[in-house]
């Protein structure tokens, strides 16, 4: 079959579409094609699969065409930055029953782990995630459980997470004039408009004027360290400054200016280019035609109030438009303003081992280096199991 062929076994009509795919396996197989996409057309009710294939604009056009469908089975399964145009990434999935106009989608083909550099079941979590962020319904099926078109509710259960306890790390770029926060009873915009997901709060503060990355998560006892200054987390920000930028400007940054809460530890502080392919604020800086414009990258680990503005007005650079482009390793990615993607299993496990709570340096237990010709202390007698637990040794802090 090709392109817009069809078949009409018992009942059913289903009819072949384009997909992004290459084609054979081999050398003797170049003219065949892997994983067609199907519409398949019922007497009351329409289906789309999405086969195994790449995102593009095909989706929209078979919307257009064949659209619009009660349920859209899309390929929920491995996925990889270099496979892109030949596999669908999570933040797609849920565009894709969007684009070919369903009523509800339902991930597929997610069961196996052979060549992907993730876990198990992380292509379905993620495909749980990016729906709701667009308004996608979903529905999720246990293993071998029948879903049935109109005999009532679609499941919703999330039940790969039951028996666990799941945590969610959210990553999202904030945009300019939402605050920190999930309600506001001035009524202004909060986080509540862009993140659906409950139970969840901000890893530390991004100013209401300010974008760019915010973590969320409701593991608390990360949050909790991720925001404590003692972990010394790197940020780094993008700052649009009026003013010429000057080495002399540069170096006090770097060792540090005083502000109004007290001098700032030295930070890492260079002129940079505009950004490449940075979206347009929501309401345009101020330009003055006599004064010119520039843009620093400042890394800092501290957290004082509105620190990053008040570092360039203390240099004689009042800061225009700020934007927090990483957190640590964390990066804003092809996130757009509003946007927001779950951490991937790597990078959760990731940060979790490196801001652990034995990362403080007052909890790291260092054997003392002998020094030369200094007389050798006698050996520390372990405590006997009947005597008192932990006696001479360091309190863990509660």
């Amino acid at each position: 079959m090709n392109w817009g062929d069809s078949a009409r076994p018992p009942g059913i009509t289903l009819r072949c579409t384009p997909n992004r795919h290459f084609s054979g396996r081999g050398l003797t197989n170049r003219n065949s094609t892997l994983w067609y996409p199907w519409v398949i057309k019922g007497s009351a009710k329409r289906i789309f699969y999405t086969g195994d294939g790449g995102y593009g604009a095909h989706f929209a056009a078979i919307g257009a065409q064949y659209g619009s469908f009660d349920l859209a089975l899309v390929e929920c399964g491995q996925y990889d930055r270099q496979w892109a145009e030949i596999h669908m990434r999570p933040e797609q999935r849920a565009q894709t029953a969007r684009d070919v106009r369903a009523a509800a989608m339902l991930p597929v083909h997610w069961g196996a782990l052979t060549k992907a550099n993730h876990a198990w079941n992380e292509s379905l979590m993620c495909a749980s995630a990016e729906p709701a962020r667009l308004g996608q319904p979903l529905t999720t099926p246990r293993l071998g459980e029948p879903v049935t078109l109109g005999a009532g509710p679609l499941p919703t259960a999330l039940w790969w997470r039951q028996g666990t306890q799941f945590m969610r790390y959210i990553l999202l770029n904030k945009p300019y004039e939402v605050l920190t926060q999930f309600t506001d009873e001035a009524g202004r915009a909060t986080l509540k408009g862009f993140v659906p997901v409950p139970h969840i709060y901000p890893v530390g503060r991004l100013d209401f004027d300010s974008e760019g990355l915010l973590l969320l998560t409701d593991d608390k006892a990360l949050q909790h360290r991720l925001s404590d200054p003692r972990y010394k987390i790197l940020k780094t920000y993008w700052a649009q400054v009026e003013g010429e930028v000057t080495t002399e400007a540069l170096e006090k940054l770097r060792c540090g200016v005083l502000i109004k809460e007290g001098r700032t530890a030295p930070a890492e502080a260079t002129d940079m280019p505009a950004p490449e392919g940075l979206w347009d604020r929501s309401t345009p800086i101020r330009y003055r035609a006599s004064i010119p414009t520039a843009w620093l990258e400042i890394r800092i680990s501290q957290g004082m109030n509105r620190q990053v503005r008040k570092m360039c007005a203390a240099v004689g650079l009042p800061c225009l438009r700020l934007i927090r482009a990483h957190i640590d390793e964390l990066d804003l990615g092809e996130l757009a303003p509003g946007q927001w993607r779950e951490l991937t299993p790597e990078e959760s496990r990731k940060l979790k081992a490196k801001f652990s709570a034995t990362k403080l340096p007052a909890n790291r237990q260092v054997a003392a280096k002998p020094i030369p010709g200094a007389p050798t202390a006698a050996p520390t007698r372990r405590p006997s199991p009947g005597g008192a637990a932990g006696r001479g040794m360091p309190r863990r802090p509660r």
